[in-house]
């Protein structure tokens, strides 16, 4: 397992990386998600990116 994040100015956008097969988009207000990116063809195609937007990390 494997666990990195970083903190992205302007926008308020938080990157966390892991090893996981779905790229998710989260609404860190709802939890909602909002996108998700999958790889029918390969699913180890990349490491997960979870993408979480929130005024209160900006």
């Amino acid at each position: 397992y494997y666990h990195c994040s970083f903190r992205m100015t302007g926008e308020g956008w938080l990157l966390c990386c892991g090893e996981y097969q779905d790229i998710l988009i989260i609404d860190a207000k709802t939890l909602a998600v909002i996108n998700t990116f999958t790889s029918s063809q390969s699913p180890d195609w990349i490491n997960c990116m979870c993408i979480v937007h929130s005024m209160r990390i900006q």
